[in-house]
C-alpha cells in the first residue's frame, strides 16, 4: 500500500506538469523499464513508475505494481459533482465493484488544489486491502485505488 499512497500523491502532483509523450512499452503488457511520462485518455499528465504495467480501457488508465495484486486507475470523467464522478469512473473502470461506502472526507484546500472529496469503502477482512476513490476538480478526472494491506 506504501507504493500506492506514494504514486497517488506523485500523480496527483504531475497532473499539473504540461503533457508529455508516452512510449509504447505498456501498450504491450510489458513493464516499464524507467519512469515514464505518460497522460491519460482525457489528457491528464502523469509520471508511471518503473517496474509497473498501463493498460487503458475506455477512459481509463489502469496501473499495476510489480505485485500485481493492486490498481491505481485514473478514470477520465466528466460529471456535476465529486458524486456523479466517483459513480461515473467506477462504471468505467470495474462496474461489478459492490464495495459498501464507509465514509467520505472533504480535503482541506492546499497547493493549489480545493474541493477534493475522498470516498473509503468497505471490505472484508479476508479481502486484506483497502479501497477507495477521489474526485479532485473539475471532476474530469478520477482516482480509483484498490491495494493489499
Amino acid at each position: 500500500m506504501p507504493a500506492i499512497a506514494s504514486l497517488l500523491v506523485a500523480v496527483i502532483l504531475a497532473l499539473q506538469a504540461p503533457a508529455s509523450t508516452q512510449t509504447g512499452a505498456a501498450a504491450t503488457g510489458e513493464a516499464l523499464a524507467a519512469d515514464t511520462p505518460w497522460t491519460t485518455v482525457g489528457g491528464n499528465a502523469f509520471i508511471a513508475p518503473a517496474g509497473w504495467r498501463i493498460e487503458v480501457r475506455g477512459p481509463a488508465t489502469i496501473l499495476t505494481p510489480p505485485e500485481a495484486n493492486s490498481h491505481v486507475a485514473l478514470v477520465d470523467v466528466a460529471a456535476p459533482d465529486a458524486d456523479a464522478a466517483v459513480a461515473a469512473a467506477w462504471a468505467a473502470y470495474r462496474p461489478d465493484a459492490r464495495w459498501p461506502l464507509k465514509v467520505t472526507n472533504d480535503y482541506p484546500d492546499k497547493d493549489g488544489w480545493s474541493g477534493i472529496r475522498d470516498y473509503t469503502y468497505q471490505t472484508s477482512p479476508n479481502e486484506k486491502r483497502d479501497v477507495s476513490a477521489n474526485a479532485p476538480p473539475p471532476l474530469s478526472r478520477m482516482f480509483v485505488t484498490r491495494g493489499s494491506e
